[in-house]
């Protein structure tokens, strides 16, 4: 079977199941290994079994909780800058007769 013809089946049963979008044999491959991280907690050596890489940095690019996470992380840091800056009080600027 080529890939063609992985391609074509994929699109055939999509839409037999009248599914909308775009379906690709990768795609299907990156869903599967996202939901298995996702099941797993992400069990990182059985996602790389399963899509059949080598080095686990590959398998890390499909573990869609990265992206989760990071914006949570964003979200804190920002809120502590607010906080901060809203406590922060500048200086008041020095006159030169002060220094004397």
């Amino acid at each position: 079977m080529t890939y063609r013809d992985v391609y074509n089946s994929v699109k055939y049963w999509a839409k037999q199941a009248k599914l909308d979008g775009r379906f690709t044999p990768h795609g299907l491959r990156h869903s599967g290994t996202t939901e298995l991280l996702s099941c797993t907690g992400g069990d990182v050596t059985l996602a790389m079994n399963y899509a059949g890489h080598r080095d686990p940095k590959t398998t890390m690019l499909y573990d869609d909780r990265r992206a989760a996470g990071m914006s949570e992380a964003v979200e804190i840091v920002s809120r502590g800058l607010q906080t901060a800056n809203a406590k922060r009080t500048l200086p008041k600027k020095r006159r030169a007769s002060d220094n004397y």
